[in-house]
This record gives C-alpha cells, structure tokens and sequence, in this order.
C-alpha cells in the first residue's frame, strides 16, 4: 500500500460505527474537499474495515483530482482485487505502468493478479514478474516477484512462450 506520511491503512477501527479516526479523516476531508491523500487515506481505512464497496468512490475522486499519482492507483488496484474486481484491477495497475513502466512493484502486482485469475494467466505472469526483477532488481518487488515464478514453475530466466509461439507475448483471453 501507499507509503507517503499520514497516508495508508489505518489501524483495525471498531465495528460498532465509525472509529475515532475515520470521523477526524472525514472531518477533514469536508475542510480540505480537494486533497486526494486525504481521500486514498479514508478509502485504505474503509478497505481494511472490509467496506471495499464504500472505498471505491474515495479511490475515483482521488484520482479525478490528480489521476498521475501512482501510489492511489496502486491502492485502488489492490482494493479492486481484493473484492474480485480482477479487470478494474488490471486496469488501474496498466495506467500505473502507462505512467511510470519502471514501476517493479506494479509489475509484480499484475503479474499476481494475473497468476490469481481463473483460468491463471500464467505466461502474462511469468512475463510481469520478469519485468519486476529487470527493473527493480534487489526491490522487495523483485524479491516477491522471484518467489511468485518458482510458485508457477517458472525459471527467472527463461522466457515464457505463448500458445501462439510467440516468445514473451500474452496469449489472447477474452472477458467472460
């Protein structure tokens, strides 16, 4: 998740209502209406409160106010995966890397969704971890992505072939 100061998920609040917390970010909120980390903070705290439904308008109004910061995007991908949202999910993490292709954590994290999907997108997988530990080698990222290859059987550095043949291109899935 986000790593900027005061931003983030928030502590486990009560389930009885709104914790103390949580009334102070949308107190907050309501003075500064225009501040987007104010907005991804609150949408983390309702993510890990389990309102993921609830979080989802903070994430789009965060990101209608500045839609180059990676780090909501990123936090908005994760929250999207969690409740099952895997195409809004792919998407937020394929604008990440339009932005900033150098990204090894959005690299691993497409890569694992694309390893979670049903059927897994293993090749596309294989591909993404791959990216992770070329451009952020020694990164947690490269470190996770590393792992996440010897969990589908694949070697770091083999290439992945698809089913068409084609080295390293993803192999055509069509939405159900």
């Amino acid at each position: 998740m986000s790593q900027d100061p005061g931003v983030g998920i928030a502590p486990a609040a009560e389930t009885s209502g709104p914790s103390d917390y949580e009334r102070k970010l949308r107190a907050e909120i309501d003075r500064q209406p225009e501040n987007p980390r104010l907005m991804v903070s609150l949408a983390n705290l309702l993510v890990a409160q389990g309102a993921s439904d609830e979080a989802v308008p903070w994430y789009e109004r965060a990101i209608e106010i500045d839609p180059n910061r990676i780090e909501t995007r990123i936090d908005f991908a994760a929250a999207l995966a969690r409740r099952g949202s895997l195409w809004d999910a792919e998407v937020q993490l394929e604008r990440v890397l339009a932005i900033d292709d150098e990204r090894a954590d959005a690299h691993f994290l497409l890569g694992d969704l694309y390893a979670a999907w049903q059927p897994p997108r293993l090749d596309e997988a294989a591909t993404r971890f791959r990216q992770a530990i070329a451009v952020g080698p020694g990164s947690v990222a490269a470190e996770q992505a590393s792992q996440a290859l010897a969990r589908i059987g694949q070697d770091a550095g083999s290439p992945v072939v698809s089913p068409t043949g084609g080295v390293g291109s993803p192999r055509a899935e069509s939405e159900p």
